[in-house]
């Protein structure tokens, strides 16, 4: 029972064991772990004398065991380095021990592999030597005290700190041999609290004053130490001396107070984003631009929280741009619409990528320049431009207008080109009925026109605006068409159509309202007075336009049936001409007739004629011949206005026409009792 037992033990032992004789050195037994250690089975060994085996040559220079026994037999204990039977070094310690048996002396070798535990405890020596070099290298203070709160451990840091050359002058002091007595008692204070509570202090500042009196910022952790049954033993320090460091925070605080001063007092926008494209830091100007007063209520906040949604995206567009690429954004103009704002801003903006010690883009900085009115002057300015160039276009187009409809068709064209307006459209006014019937159209008008149309016609509403031009023939406008209640029945049909502003215009032919100009933008708050004014002296410059085109048009007809009248007179005329010509000519063949027949009865009675015979014949003569003369005359005003009338120049005897004449109305003179006297000169 006791050799099975034995035999048990001695095959599940960890360590090899090898039975041999004590005189010969023959192994007898050896036990499973020794194949595990050296390598060797036993029967490879069982049998061989030990000083032949190649693992233990080196510790038996000659056979005889017992004498070598007994050398050994002095350091029954013995650590060496033995090879095993591949020729692999293992470290192992090695125990001897001699027995007697009845019939023998064995020697008992136990082989204990001890290579990973030396290992392990060369490992431990070199990471403490290394800990202890890391801790002496570290300019932090670094100590552990015993619960007694004194030092069992000082770097060089912590020992040059309080004022002393080597560790052996601080250990065993506490705080009260190393500090003034104040400093010393806080400090004291402060252990106390962590060895009898086990909560640790982390990263605390504070000012710490040494024994000549020189002050010193300190970051001091202290945190508890434990035994492994969570007892606290003692504690363990570390503080840092950040004297310098505060030097330069405090520094540096007085830098970024003057620069937040700096930028706050900037009339720019200025902000400054992290990499989500957060807010980190907004000066004043932008914090109100953006409708609030406090930093807080911007931090961690996206350009999303406080613009439209359509702004907001070009604007994050942008910045994924800069995050990706790490190319600025310089001098960019864009629109900033606030929801505390009624008007559209515009921004003069550039954006900076921030990159850290690495290259890394780690945010965005932005500068933004509020050029507003400036926009607004270049706005109005190009308006007035447009405004000036489109009264140019108009009043040429004036000067060579002949026709009202090619007129109204090439305004609608020129507003909206030059213009710049959405859509326009003229209106006829019907007197009779009292409406204004559509006549041209120019521009994107949907269905706006139709609709409004098919309105008008079945009189479901008349258009408010319309209503007020044609009473008071003035224009009228608005410069947000969703918020005058006055066109509430054209808010979603001008809202569908993308219709924002709007204005109207009458045209006044004589004094009285002939059409109305009506003109749509897609932009709100378009119009402004100075550009109404010019829009007006247009309509009114298109009025007096058809003015002139219907006094063309009377005159034209006036002409034609002044032509038609003078055609009329001429042929009148003809006739007439015609008619004397004629007349004269039957007048003249029977006067030929009766001053031939006279002058036949003269020289036939003229030998024996009396006096009063005489008289008669000399009257028949005269007044024939009078009456004669009479036709040649009219015969002769036919031919000057027929202009065929001849004049012969000669010389003329005024003397004797003038006898002639009076002579000729001397009788009827003398008939009425007067008395006619000629006064000449001889030439």
């Amino acid at each position: 029972s006791y050799q099975i037992r034995y035999k048990d033990l001695f095959n599940k032992s960890q360590d090899g064991i090898i039975i041999l004789e004590f005189e010969t050195g023959k192994i007898l037994d050896a036990n499973l772990a020794v194949e595990n250690i050296l390598g060797y089975s036993k029967y490879e060994l069982v049998g061989q004398e030990i000083c032949t085996v190649e693992s233990f040559k080196s510790l038996f220079d000659n056979k005889v065991i017992s004498k070598q026994f007994w050398k050994l037999n002095k350091t029954p204990y013995k650590h060496l380095l033995i090879q095993s039977k591949n020729g692999n070094d293992i470290d192992v310690e090695l125990t001897w021990g001699k027995y007697h048996l009845p019939d023998n002396i064995i020697v008992q070798c136990e082989i204990r592999d001890v290579s990973e535990s030396r290992q392990i405890i060369k490992k431990l020596k070199q990471e403490r030597k290394i800990l202890r070099t890391l801790i002496d290298s570290l300019p932090d203070l670094i100590y552990i005290k015993d619960k007694s709160c004194k030092k069992i451990i000082s770097n060089l840091a912590d020992v040059h700190y309080v004022g002393f050359d080597s560790e052996k002058e601080v250990l065993g002091k506490d705080d009260f041999d190393l500090y003034p007595k104040e400093i010393a008692e806080k400090l004291f204070e402060d252990d106390k609290k962590i060895l009898e509570s086990g909560e640790p202090i982390l990263n605390r500042e504070e000012w710490v004053t040494d024994k000549e009196g020189n002050g010193h910022w300190l970051q001091t952790s202290k945190i508890p130490l434990t035994n492994d049954k969570e007892k606290v033993i003692g504690l363990m320090g570390i503080g840092r001396d950040i004297t310098e460091r505060k030097e330069l925070e405090e520094s540096l605080e007085e830098e970024r107070n003057f620069l937040r001063k700096l930028i706050d007092n900037l009339p720019d926008l200025i902000y400054l984003k992290d990499a989500d494209r957060k807010y980190l830091l907004n000066n004043i100007v932008h914090l109100k631009s953006l409708g609030v007063e406090r930093q807080e209520d911007v931090l961690g906040k996206t350009c999303a929280d406080f613009h439209p949604p359509e702004l907001a995206c070009k604007y994050e567009q942008d910045e994924i741009e800069i995050l990706s690429t790490g190319h600025p954004l310089l001098n960019k103009e864009e629109a900033v619409h606030y929801d505390n704002k009624r008007e559209t801003q515009w921004h003069l903006t550039s954006k900076l990528p921030l990159f850290d010690d690495k290259g890394n883009i780690t945010g965005i900085i932005g500068i933004s320049r509020n050029i507003t009115e400036q926009k607004r002057s270049e706005e109005k300015i190009n308006k007035l431009n447009r405004m000036y160039e489109l009264q140019s276009y108009i009043n040429q187009l004036i000067v060579r207008a002949n026709d009202i409809q090619t007129l109204l068709k090439s305004v609608c064209e020129i507003l909206v080109q030059t213009g710049e307006f959405k859509m326009t459209w003229i209106g006829l006014y019907e007197r009779e009925s009292g409406v204004i019937e559509q006549t041209i159209s120019f521009g994107e008008t949907g269905d706006f026109l139709e609709k409004l149309n098919n309105r008008d016609k079945n009189k479901e509403f008349y258009n408010q605006p319309t209503a007020i031009v044609i009473e008071t023939e003035e224009f009228y406008a608005t410069n947000n068409i969703k918020k005058d209640n006055r066109m509430k029945e054209l808010h979603e049909l001008a809202e569908r159509n993308g219709f924002h502003s709007f204005c109207a215009f009458p045209l006044t032919v004589f004094d009285q309202l002939y059409g109305i100009i009506y003109i749509y933008s897609d932009k709100k708050y378009f119009f402004d007075e100075r550009e109404m004014r010019l829009l007006d002296e247009v309509a009114g410059d298109i009025s007096f336009c058809i003015e002139t085109i219907f006094n063309n048009q009377k005159r034209e007809e006036n002409e034609q049936d002044m032509l038609k009248a003078i055609k009329k007179a001429e042929e009148a005329n003809r006739l007439k001409n015609s008619f004397l010509a004629r007349i004269s000519h039957e007048f003249r063949t029977p006067l030929t007739g009766i001053i031939g027949s006279c002058s036949l009865l003269w020289e036939f009675y003229s030998a024996d004629a009396n006096e009063t015979v005489t008289k008669l014949f000399d009257s028949l003569n005269e007044n024939t011949d009078r009456l004669l003369t009479t036709i040649t005359h009219i015969l002769d005003i036919a031919n000057i206005e027929s202009d065929i009338f001849k004049i012969d120049c000669e010389p003329l005897p005024l003397k004797n026409i003038v006898v002639s004449v009076c002579d000729s109305l001397e009788k009827q003179i003398s008939k009425r009792n007067l008395k006619l006297k000629i006064e000449q000169p001889d030439t």
